[in-house]
């Protein structure tokens, strides 16, 4: 008679693979490289997720996945920093500036400026300093003469040019314009191209105006109190000249020019002790203030009687006395 023996620890294997084999069907489905699988510890490229349920005397046993490497992140093609090179380039009869941006060095931005200044103004272009990666701002002050300052921003750019007018001519500048050239990243190999040349807006040439009054001491009359100005000339010379011939003609005395600006407004005020003071300021909303400021910079008060402006065309004989008298009615 054949004898059965029991052996219940084999069995017990048995039942837990089954169970494990079981487990592992019924988890949701995942990708082929993420599945569970029974297993006797993580080992090395494994992880363990879990345990199968024990019971009736049945031990769980350990769950693992296997953590492939990840896949390597697609790398782009080579790129570089580019440095971004301008500069401006003036003539002494024009009223704003050719500025080049985003050239690739000093040299290319220079002769890119001075080309394009030259076939509009001719002959006798020069260039401001150049710089990279970032801004220039170029100024306009009472008399007409541009300044150019560079700073890491506009508004850097800006306070650099105001800052330069006052410490170099004690003088008060309108910002009349601003070019920004920052750096780029291109790919190695394919170079871009932002080259670009900004021409003044307008006419860009220079408009004059002039003044002039009797010489001290050579008038046969009262011509103190009056102010002779001659505006819309495309030459200064011609702006003094039309104002002393005027002067001349008028008083039948010896005259003198007094200030020649372009492109900016001239100030005719009455001080203090009754003096005739002649000034210019580069934009018409703040000329009074202006011409107020310098009065009170050489301690005593103005009153400012008549604001003109260089560009519009004419020929005038301001009498401050009079216009003073006017106002205070």
């Amino acid at each position: 008679m054949q004898t059965l023996v029991y052996r219940p620890r084999k069995t017990a294997v048995v039942l837990a693979f089954l169970a494990a084999t079981l487990l592992a069907l019924l988890l949701p489905a995942r990708p082929a490289m993420a599945q569970a699988y029974p297993c006797n510890g993580p080992g090395p490229g494994e992880r363990m997720v879990g345990m199968t349920p024990g019971g009736n005397g049945v031990a769980g046993v350990p769950l693992c996945v296997r953590d492939e490497a990840a896949a390597p992140v697609p790398q782009g093609p080579p790129t570089q920093w580019v440095n971004s090179y301008y500069v401006a380039a003036w003539h002494p009869e024009a009223s704003d500036v050719w500025t080049a941006a985003g050239y690739r060095s000093a040299d290319a931005a220079g002769e890119a400026a001075l080309a394009a200044c030259a076939a509009a103004m001719g002959p006798g272009c020069t260039l401001t300093p150049a710089a990279a990666n970032g801004s220039i701002a170029i100024a306009r002050d009472g008399l007409g003469t541009l300044w150019a300052a560079t700073g890491a921003s506009d508004g850097k750019a800006r306070k650099e040019v105001e800052k330069l007018c006052v410490k170099e001519q004690q003088a008060i500048c309108e910002v009349i314009n601003t070019t920004n050239s920052p750096s780029w990243i291109e790919e190695i190999g394919y170079p871009v191209s932002q080259a670009i040349v900004f021409p003044p807006k307008g006419n860009f040439h220079r408009i004059y105006a002039s003044t002039a009054w009797v010489d001290s001491g050579s008038a046969d009359g009262d011509w103190g109190a009056k102010v002779w100005v001659n505006s819309g000339y495309t030459s200064g010379k011609d702006a003094e000249t039309a104002a002393v011939t005027q002067c001349e003609r008028d008083s039948g005395a010896k005259c003198k020019a007094v200030r020649t600006i372009s492109d900016a407004f001239l100030t005719i005020a009455v001080d203090a002790s009754r003096s005739i003071r002649v000034g210019s300021s580069p934009d018409y909303k703040n000329a009074r203030k202006h011409a107020e400021q310098r009065c009170k910079d050489t301690g005593t008060k103005c009153t400012v009687t008549a604001t003109f402006d260089a560009t519009q065309k004419g020929a005038f004989v301001h009498d401050a006395y009079q216009a003073l008298a006017e106002m205070k009615k």
